[in-house]
């Protein structure tokens, strides 16, 4: 009876101390989350960085990884409105003419920027503000980008006169819209000659060197057409006239 006892008793104290071993354990995890104390009494939260850490790839953990990556993007925009049109007459590198500055083509190349893009971008060399395009192959200019220099080659440079030639044929007169007045009334006589006169006497300041005239030979009109050399007129029109009576 009595070893029954003492066995009951031992049951009861072995109990009794199970939930101070698991109080034990539960706080050994609270503290190992508990953050570390840091000089002063304060807490350091392990989520915050360091005093004086920077961020990965960036010098002094300031901006500065944003300007890099601002001037790189600025370098492939440039490049990309030089040469990678899709179209060829598109491309930028390939819109200058004999004689145009590089100053010129650096300003042609800022009007595709932001104003603030425009900042960054300068010749490399002030002594190319006033050197020109000639018509050899592969020129090319320097610019530079924020801190970086970049190197652009031009295209096709056009000829000077050849482009000023292209300019007159794409500003050509249509002569229906010259001559409106197709009716030139009573003329001394039908010929070439007399109808130009007539012509003149309509149409004030016309051109008459750059016009062919061809006369009907049945009725009294004649065909007005701009001459083959005619760098001033393109198309034809008719006009009429009656012929004075002897």
């Amino acid at each position: 009876m009595k070893k029954s006892k003492f066995l009951l008793l031992g049951s009861v104290a072995s109990m009794a101390s199970i939930p101070f071993v698991a109080a034990k354990c539960g706080g050994t995890k609270d503290e190992e989350k508990k953050p570390a104390e840091m000089p002063g009494g304060g807490q350091k939260d392990p989520k915050t960085p360091a005093e004086g850490s920077q961020n990965p790839g960036t010098e002094g953990g300031g901006n500065q990884q944003g300007s890099e990556i601002n001037v790189k993007a600025l370098k492939d925009k440039i490049n990309t409105i030089w040469g990678l049109a899709p179209e060829f007459k598109d491309r930028l590198q390939n819109s200058f003419k004999e004689g145009d500055t590089y100053q010129s083509v650096l300003d042609k190349i800022a009007s595709k920027l932001s104003d603030k893009e425009k900042q960054l971008v300068k010749l490399a060399s002030d002594d190319d503000k006033n050197k020109k395009l000639g018509l050899q192959a592969q020129q090319k200019i320097k610019i530079k980008v924020g801190a970086e220099e970049l190197e652009l080659e031009f295209g096709k440079v056009a000829n000077a006169n050849a482009a000023e030639n292209d300019l007159k044929t794409t500003t050509k007169q249509a002569l229906n819209k010259v001559i409106t007045k197709t009716e030139l009334g009573e003329i001394a006589k039908k010929d070439s000659d007399t109808v130009k006169a007539a012509l003149l006497e309509a149409v004030k300041g016309l051109k008459l060197d750059e016009l062919t005239i061809d006369l009907d030979q049945r009725e009294n009109k004649a065909k007005v057409k701009a001459n083959a050399k005619s760098t001033i007129y393109e198309g034809e029109v008719t006009v009429t006239f009656t012929v004075k009576k002897v």
